[in-house]
């Protein structure tokens, strides 16, 4: 479901051109619709996998509001509707980041000692893979936060 949506259904929805004789705002709608779905699936597999996915804001995802916060110049006139964009732009980076505290602070309050502590007698194996686990998690979850976080600075860079 997540090559399907990243390489056939995010691109279709996303094409001007496929979605010319629909309502207005149904390509918009179905393509945010799709990116969700994919962000759920991307974090069920993460935790399939026992890792913490940190997802990108759904404003940081889509593309017309980039495209109007960013680039179009039709916004320069009207700093009501330019300020608009801007909260909404930081108000998702904020929620983002507060988001990722979350699931960060929940990896990190994982007690190695939960199967003592529920009438279980684990053998010593099971503390290293819980420590080997705990590592290999919050090195994924290091090399999202660089890799997002630096998108995240930018768009709030650029508001500035």
């Amino acid at each position: 479901m997540i090559a399907v949506s990243e390489e056939v259904t995010c691109p279709l929805l996303s094409n001007p051109g496929t979605s010319r004789s629909w309502a207005v705002g149904l390509a918009e709608e179905a393509l945010r619709s799709m990116e969700r779905q994919r962000n759920e699936a991307l974090v069920v597999k993460g935790q399939i996998e026992g890792r913490t996915f940190l997802a990108y804001p759904d404003a940081l995802r889509d593309e017309c509001l980039h495209d109007n916060a960013l680039h179009d110049d039709s916004f320069q006139g009207d700093t009501e509707g330019r300020r608009w964009l801007d909260m909404q732009l930081l108000h998702a980076c904020d929620s983002t980041i507060m988001e990722w505290m979350k699931l960060v602070s929940e990896v990190l309050q994982q007690d190695s000692s939960q199967l003592v502590l529920d009438g279980q007698e684990p053998l010593p194996s099971a503390e290293f893979n819980f420590w080997r686990s705990r590592l290999r998690n919050l090195h994924f979850i290091q090399q999202q936060v660089r890799n997002h976080f630096y998108l995240l600075l930018l768009y709030c860079f650029l508001l500035i």
